[in-house]
């Protein structure tokens, strides 16, 4: 196996981390937030997401 042709990885977990850390922190807080919305009803709050696909 020629070591010259790999690619770098830790680069590239680099990369991938700053391009899809955002969005999967955002999406798990979403998803956690609707499966505790009818407890956070019973507590008071009202809780409405909207959003927009950009």
């Amino acid at each position: 196996m020629n070591t010259k042709t790999l690619p770098a990885w830790a680069e590239a977990a680099a990369v991938v981390l700053e391009a899809c850390l955002s969005e999967m922190a955002a999406a798990l807080l979403l998803q956690e937030v609707e499966q505790k919305r009818l407890l956070l009803q019973k507590q008071g709050w009202e809780v409405q997401i909207t959003g927009r696909k950009l």
